[in-house]
């Protein structure tokens, strides 16, 4: 490790090749991404040999300068090539070799760098501040974004941890004035730095505790186009009070909605002349937009819009009372009265008693969707058992189909040098392109029949099942004192955390899932996951659910586990196993557990809390009942009067 982090700015190609192959040796990398990986610095080396200069940064910089102008990557002859660099670079990277700009790593976007620098020569650089976050009772959004944002100052700057330097921090908070890492904070860094004393608690630490907020609000709204001085401190100050009471990603979609689907909507004479008045026009057409789906084209409920921009509304106008000589002139009536919100509600509670009858019509066929998943997860394990007994260009028969293995040359190279990958069978009628990766279908399939299983015993909502960790896992003792399996949810759209007990059911289940993903490990493997609303990644974190398609494990997104659902109630209505129009999504498991447990006389306070619900108001959004369920209950109560 100690040759990692000391390579001379000017080392051979040869050296740098060696040296990558250690790297590649950290990264868990298997033969073919090592072969790949040695071959894509050596493309990369010679490559920026085309470039002038003594040291391989001066090269980089004129590459760079070269990407940016053109707006593409690397130069290669073909795709291989070209993922090959794309691999090769985060190595270039972790060994100090090359140092990108920060518009270059705003533009072209690469957490395999930040994997790679967590992975080898920065290993105990990012230990230490996820040490540090957990000291300071960091959330799990915050702590990664101080990882991010340790990582782009270290390949920026080239540094160590211990050497960074306030100037370092001051260089990357203009980058970030400028308008590059929207999404990513400064303060969360700081605090944990001054902590490992790695830089000193200077006043300039107030002055960004200060105004934090403001300056990531102010970037915001400049990237979205908003240049006007005055309406863009009347929308910094709206979001600012928002933020307050919302999670960053909920402000950061109001703020592109607002901006983009209601300022900029707005005729610029009439922005200029009246400021928020609308007339009567505009109103009218603004409304219309809004009832249309921006990206579809078809009719939506414009319900939250509407709610949206009647809360900016209230808020100028209360603004305007308390401060009539700072806020007079931008109070206005709101386009959207009373009426059309009610109308919109209205809606909304049309679509909502059209999902609870969506899930009233799946309950007689939970029972048979339920033995189906299984059925397919036990077909796709027997195939698998059957594969790997046979030798290649063997045929065997499972539930009355023929299927065949096929032989090592039949297999595309990149597959046969991943030994899990090796095992490919097709059925022996099919003509042409018709084969598949056991492994892979056994893999998709029992996830699905889990999942499916967990959501509806739990009641999660399937975001916060892909979260959990294997430290989730918790025993507390009952009321009555006894030992209870239970699963410790983190805070998400309500402000604590709960704790929901686990049934015999459920917990063989999550035993399953353990023993599966533990496997031969001696402790539960760590991976990361990206989150699609931050835009970020979770770094090396033992997830309950981890997915190994490929050498490489990773935690579920949650699209995957949709996708196959997909394609699973696709075939079973082709097979004429399901009727049409019988599905089953994860969200719906979620309200299936609601009804279910409405159906067994569980108060509905004990359904809102299992839910996670701040306002039992939601909560009976989620359960589906009859007029019958309603009399049956009365009937209850009048016997036990």
């Amino acid at each position: 490790m100690t040759e990692l982090m000391n390579v001379a700015p000017d080392a051979t190609p040869d050296e740098l090749r060696r040296l990558a192959t250690e790297v590649g040796r950290l990264r868990g990398y298997t033969p073919f991404s090592m072969k790949k990986h040695r071959l894509g610095v050596g493309y990369l080396l010679d490559w920026l040999m085309t470039f002038d200069g003594v040291t391989w940064q001066e090269r980089w910089e004129q590459a760079e300068a070269q990407m940016l102008s053109e707006g593409q990557g690397a130069s290669a002859e073909t795709k291989f090539q070209h993922e090959a660099m794309r691999l090769a670079l985060p190595t270039l990277t972790c060994l100090r070799v090359i140092r990108p700009s920060y518009p270059w790593l705003d533009t072209f976007k690469s957490n395999g760098m930040a994997r790679c620098l967590a992975a080898t020569t920065d290993a105990e650089a990012f230990d230490l501040v996820a040490q540090a976050a957990r000291a300071r009772v960091y959330a799990g959004w915050r702590a990664v974004d101080s990882q991010n944002c340790l990582a782009l100052l270290l390949m920026h700057t080239g540094k160590r941890l211990r050497t960074l330097t306030t100037a370092d921090l001051l260089a990357f908070d203009q980058a970030r004035l400028q308008g590059m890492f929207s999404n990513i904070g400064l303060l969360s860094l700081y605090q944990l730095l001054v902590d490992l004393e790695v830089v000193e608690d200077t006043p300039l630490a107030y002055s960004w505790n200060a105004h934090l907020k403001p300056l990531a609000i102010r970037t915001m709204l400049i990237e979205e186009g908003l240049d006007e001085p005055k309406i863009l401190s009347v929308f910094e100050a709206y979001f600012a009070e928002r933020q307050l009471t919302l999670a960053p990603d909920s402000v950061m979609r109001e703020c592109r909605f607002l901006i983009r689907r209601f300022w900029k909507q707005i005729p610029e004479t009439e922005r200029q002349q009246s400021g928020f008045n609308l007339s009567f026009q505009t109103a009218q057409q603004l409304k219309a937009s809004l009832r249309i789906h921006p990206r579809t084209g078809r009719q939506t409920n414009p319900k939250r819009s509407f709610h949206a921009i009647s809360a900016l509304y209230a808020f100028l106008n209360r603004k305007a009372a308390e401060n009539p000589s700072q806020w007079r002139e931008f109070a206005a009536e709101s386009p959207i009265s009373s009426n059309e919100s009610r109308r919109a509600k209205l809606i909304q509670d049309v679509a909502l008693d059209k999902m609870q009858q969506h899930t009233l019509s799946l309950l007689p066929h939970l029972t048979q969707i339920r033995r189906l998943l299984k059925e397919n997860y036990e077909h796709a394990q027997e195939l698998l058992t059957h594969t790997l007994q046979s030798e290649g260009g063997e045929v065997f028969q499972v539930g009355g189909v023929t299927y065949m293995k096929l032989q090592s040359e039949d297999v595309t190279r990149r597959k046969q040098a991943q030994e899990h990958l090796r095992d490919t069978i097709k059925r022996a009628d099919s003509k042409g392109r018709g084969h598949f990766q056991i492994r892979n279908r056994e893999e998709q399939a029992f996830w699905m029949w889990a999942s499916v299983e967990i959501l509806i015993r739990t009641g999660l909502r399937p975001v916060e099942l892909f979260k959990l960790k294997r430290t989730d896992l918790i025993n507390r003792r009952s009321a009555t004192g006894m030992r209870v399996a239970s699963l410790r949810i983190a805070a998400s759209k309500t402000i604590l955390p709960r704790i929901i007990d686990l049934s015999p059911e459920a917990f063989s289940f999550i035993c399953r899932i353990i023993d599966r993903v533990q496997a031969n490990h001696d402790t539960y493997p760590v991976v990361d996951r990206y989150d699609c609303v931050s835009k970020s990644f979770e770094l090396s974190q033992p997830f309950l659910l981890q997915l190994q398609y490929s050498a490489r494990r990773q935690a579920f997104r949650g699209r995957e586990i949709q996708y196959s659902l997909h394609r699973f109630f696709k075939k079973m209505h082709s097979d004429g196993k399901l009727a049409e129009g019988v599905f089953l999504g994860l969200k719906d498991c979620r309200r299936i557990f609601a009804t279910r447990l409405y159906q067994k006389n569980v108060p509905i306070l004990a359904i809102s809390y299992a839910l996670g619900h701040a306002d039992v108001k939601t909560t009976m959004h989620y359960i589906a009942y009859q007029g019958d369920d309603l009399h049956m209950h009365l009937d209850n109560l009048w016997e036990s009067i």
